[in-house]
């Protein structure tokens, strides 16, 4: 079961990762529309903060495997259109459309993925398992534009555009195959009174909402950054497009690692307000450390390690979330929280851009960041300390 559940992620994650890069690289050909494109990557983002409360409420009602297999199917039927249309200038709004479908059904996916992992596995072992997932995900997210790198070098648009429905193809056969008996109440769906049954719930549960909203404060600085390396690696320090693949690699990996080390090592062993609060005033004194040398090495091996410390925080977040969660609210639980940290990232991209823009200063960029972390991690660990005494 867990190499399927291993294959079936790592297929829709590797899916979306390249219709992330493929559908705005294949908006600016047509239309070489920095508009367009900057509408492309939007549309991809806003599913996310839209549909993640419905889907949450959806995954606690009906069977969560069968709602995973039909939203892998309905990202195949997407991709598989997106493949059938004619790559012209003339269909750059219903291609940027079908990205829209794409995004819109793989946000769904999340929060019912990470709500059916406590019903599958035992709880001691949920570190590990999310540990694997997280993984997965930087893996995937490392490899995507690699691949479409030597892909557009032997393929054509269209046998690229293939890949992407046979992948989530791959993905739904997958999970298929696993053994699953569902745990769902057979009440009717009302997305707005379902919500508010998780939202109640929620402002009961103090820990996991500081840890929440602490989230959105790192998201929101990590976005600053994250957002803007393109720009600092290719403007600001001069450096080919094709060398910046290397540069992106090491920071991957230093991102499995630290998933590796926090699902084997250290989520389990440690407190979550320990592991979160410390790993978050570490990431901030990194950020804080950009400014010390301009040099592009340097700002590749210290974003490598706030992306290994980060891996500490997400997978001891998850696993805390899955754990005290109740049953039969944790996927909307899982989709609420998920809104509170996706809601940091179209402010956090939109000033990043408009800083560099008006005064073109990393330092200023990782001033920000660094306070957006280090403020908020020093607030809700005093107050994590106050409550324990």
């Amino acid at each position: 079961m867990f190499d399927r559940i291993n294959l079936s992620y790592f297929a829709t994650t590797l899916g979306y990762w390249i219709a992330l890069f493929f559908i705005p690289l294949l908006v600016l050909e047509l239309t070489q529309s920095a508009l367009l494109v900057s509408v492309a990557y939007a549309l991809d983002i806003l599913p996310y903060i839209v549909l993640t409360p419905i889907a949450g409420a959806l995954a606690d009602k009906f069977n969560k495997k069968h709602l995973i297999i039909i939203g892998e199917m309905c990202c195949f039927l997407a991709s598989l259109a997106l493949f059938f249309l004619t790559f012209e200038k003339s269909n750059v709004y219903f291609i940027i459309l079908l990205g829209f479908l794409i995004s819109s059904f793989s946000a769904i996916h999340h929060p019912v993925f990470q709500s059916i992992l406590p019903e599958l596995y035992h709880h001691d072992i949920l570190p590990k398992v999310n540990g694997n997932i997280a993984s997965i995900n930087s893996f995937t997210g490392i490899i995507a534009p690699a691949i479409l790198g030597v892909l557009f070098g032997f393929l054509s648009n269209k046998q690229i555009a293939l890949i992407i429905p046979l992948l989530y193809l791959v993905s739904a056969a997958a999970f298929y195959g696993i053994v699953y008996r569902a745990h769902t109440t057979k009440h009717k769906i009302n997305i707005i009174k379902d919500n508010k049954e998780a939202v109640n719930y929620l402002k009961t549960q103090t820990t996991l909402m500081d840890f929440s909203y602490l989230f959105f404060f790192v998201n929101f600085g990590l976005r600053m950054i994250l957002s803007s390396l393109i720009w600092l690696y290719t403007t600001h320090f001069y450096l080919a497009k094709n060398l910046t693949a290397y540069h992106f690699i090491f920071i991957g990996i230093m991102s499995i690692l630290g998933a590796k080390i926090a699902g084997k090592y250290i989520v389990g062993k440690y407190t979550t307000d320990k592991i979160i609060f410390r790993s978050s005033i570490v990431i901030a004194g990194l950020i804080f450390s950009l400014a010390l040398f301009d040099n592009v090495f340097y700002l590749t091996f210290i974003w490598g390690l706030v992306s290994l410390f980060s891996m500490f925080i997400i997978v001891a977040y998850f696993t805390y979330r899955q754990q005290q969660t109740e049953r039969a609210l944790l996927s909307r639980v899982v989709a609420l929280t998920r809104l509170i940290s996706y809601l940091a990232i179209p402010p956090a991209v939109l000033l990043s851009g408009y800083l560099l823009d008006a005064f073109g200063a990393p330092n200023l960029i990782y001033f920000i960041a660094g306070a957006c972390v280090l403020l908020p991690s020093l607030y809700f660990a005093n107050k994590s300390s106050a409550a324990r005494t």
